[in-house]
């Protein structure tokens, strides 16, 4: 469980290291994976509306 959260931290930071390469009408995901599948899923969209 240590380990999960620790991974949920790394994630979250990654999220905000992107931040500048983000684009409009972007898509953006990570997904944080360990032997059993997959742990976390961010995902980031980005669309201009008007």
């Amino acid at each position: 469980m240590r380990d999960d959260h620790a991974a949920w931290l790394e994630t979250k930071r990654l999220t905000r290291d992107i931040e500048d390469s983000l684009e409009m009408n972007g898509h953006w995901n990570v997904e944080v994976r360990d032997a059993a599948g997959p742990l976390y899923s961010i995902k980031i969209a980005s669309q201009k509306l008007r």
